[in-house]
C-alpha cells in the first residue's frame, strides 16, 4: 500500500469517500443510499481485516473490475483536511493486486475505511472488533461467495454485544436497530 502524501489530493479521496459513506461512525448510518446491501464481518484484528476477510474483499472487487482502492483512517475530526503529519500516514492507495502481509503491515492504527475508486463499495473497520462491508449487489454477492463465514460472524457480533450489555448492565437497546439497518 503506498501512502497518499500529497495533501492536495485528499479532497480527491474525500469526494471519493463521501460517494459511498454518510460519515464516519462504525454505529450509525454510515452508506449513501446507492449502496444495495451491508453486513457485519466480526471479529476483525485490532484496526485490520483478517487475513480470511481481506482476501474475500480484495477477489470481489477484482470480479467486479473495481479493483482501485484506498484506505483512510477516519477516527480523527477532519481526517481528509488536516495537515499532513510526516510521522504517519493516514491515507493509502493500493489495489486488489497488494498482498495480505503488505496491508497488514501497515501501520493503521486508528478506525479506518477502505473504498473504492468507482464508489461502488466500501467497509467500515470499528475500534469495537467488526466491520461493515457495504455494496453493490454483485459486489456483496461475490464478497459473500469468497467469505461464506459471514453469517456466523453477523450471531457472534450480536451474541457478544447482547452479552456485554447483560454483563455489564450497559444499554443494549441499539442493537435491534442497528441490525435492522445493516441487514434491512
Amino acid at each position: 500500500m503506498l501512502p497518499v502524501t500529497d495533501i492536495s489530493k485528499w479532497q480527491e479521496l474525500k469526494a471519493r469517500y463521501e460517494r459511498i459513506f454518510l460519515g464516519t461512525s462504525p454505529f450509525e448510518p454510515m452508506y449513501q443510499r446507492h449502496i444495495a446491501e451491508k453486513l457485519i464481518v466480526f471479529p476483525i484484528e485490532g484496526m485490520h481485516l483478517t487475513e480470511e476477510q481481506y482476501h474475500a474483499l480484495v477477489q470481489a472487487a477484482a470480479v467486479t473490475d473495481d479493483t482501485e482502492l484506498y484506505v483512510s483512517e477516519i477516527e480523527m475530526p477532519d481526517g481528509f483536511d488536516r495537515r499532513y503529519d510526516p510521522e504517519g500516514a493516514t491515507h493509502w492507495k493500493s489495489s486488489a493486486a497488494c498482498p495480505y502481509q503488505a496491508y497488514r503491515d501497515t501501520t493503521i492504527v486508528l478506525e479506518n475505511a477502505f473504498y473504492s475508486r468507482s464508489g461502488r463499495w466500501g467497509v467500515i473497520l470499528s475500534a469495537e472488533d467488526h466491520a461493515v462491508v457495504g455494496g453493490s449487489s454483485e459486489f456483496m454477492a461475490a464478497f459473500r461467495r469468497f467469505y461464506p463465514r459471514w453469517p456466523l460472524d453477523m450471531d457472534a457480533f450480536a451474541s457478544c454485544w447482547s452479552e456485554y450489555a447483560r454483563s455489564r448492565n450497559a444499554d443494549g437497546t441499539w442493537l435491534s436497530a442497528y441490525i435492522d439497518y445493516i441487514y434491512k
